[in-house]
């Protein structure tokens, strides 16, 4: 059985009371989150977030995991304190985490200079599930409006989310994740300005939601049947911050596209490691 405690801390579910004080630790690694996104993610899925707090109170670590196809989790967060590393608590959050949901299979995208350490707690390198690719590019405008004009995409709008898509956006997103995640997309439609591309006869052809982070256009997500029908997409996001041309891209490593809109400022590989097989996701709809 892991040990959820040491002489300085407890390892122990997050409570609603302790939500910033938890983001704010995270917040600072630099995650794609904003505060509502948290809070959202949270209180659709309680039982995700663990927190090491000290006897005085103080958040000193964290761990968050989503479910996505049966006995599967994602990790989504794991924090530590700078004072508090190389101790062994990221160790036991994740044990405490395994135990609690027993059995199962975990995986992860691991940010660089973090590969070791899931290697040392136990997770292998997944294949054939890829890892991600982070760009940061800055955007011509000019260009991608002339690559849009060349685009045959004759009967498809974008137009912002509506309450009456919820359905055929879940439907959607679970084609192109293979897995079904109500809480993702409530929080995502909830909390960011989303876009979906729509066939005349009102077939949903892909969806798109964006952020502000650090001074650069995030996106939370983009799926599309094609590129010219993501190019619509990102666009529109583009429309939505038309002061911003920095963006931050999460891409899978065989869909590099969306990398190819913009010049390259920097970038990075995030591998992908795990605690079993995990299900691989379709991921020819996935470019962000």
């Amino acid at each position: 059985m892991a040990s959820n405690s040491s002489r300085d801390y407890t390892i122990r579910p997050m409570k609603e009371e302790e939500i910033e004080e938890t983001y704010e630790l995270v917040d600072k690694e630099g995650w794609n989150l904003t505060l509502d996104k948290f809070t959202h993610l949270y209180h659709s899925c309680p039982k995700a977030f663990y927190v090491a707090a000290t006897y005085q109170g103080e958040i000193v670590g964290t761990i968050s995991f989503f479910p996505t196809f049966p006995k599967e989790y994602v990790l989504g967060n794991i924090v530590i304190k700078s004072t508090y590393r190389h101790k062994g608590m990221g160790k036991k959050l994740v044990d405490v985490m395994m135990e609690q949901h027993s059995p199962c299979v975990v995986s992860c995208t691991a940010v660089p200079g973090a590969d070791q350490f899931y290697i040392n707690v136990g997770f292998s390198f997944t294949e054939p599930q890829q890892g991600h690719d982070i760009f940061h590019i800055e955007i011509n405008r000019e260009e991608l409006d002339k690559q849009l004009l060349n685009n045959n995409d004759t009967g498809l709008s974008v137009r912002p989310y509506d309450k009456k898509d919820f359905k055929a956006l879940v439907d959607y997103d679970t084609e192109a994740k293979g897995y079904r995640s109500d809480a993702y997309v409530s929080m995502m439609v909830d909390c960011f300005p989303t876009y979906v591309a729509v066939h005349n006869d009102d077939r949903l052809a892909g969806y798109v939601a964006a952020l502000i982070k650090r001074e650069e256009i995030v996106l939370d997500g983009l799926c599309a049947d094609s590129d010219s029908i993501a190019c619509h997409l990102f666009r529109k996001v583009l429309d939505e911050f038309p002061t911003r041309n920095n963006v931050k891209l999460q891409v899978p490593t065989s869909r590099l596209f969306l990398s190819q809109l913009g010049v390259i400022c920097s970038s990075s590989k995030y591998n992908r490691y795990s605690l079993g097989q995990p299900t691989p996701s379709p991921l020819v709809k996935i470019y962000n």
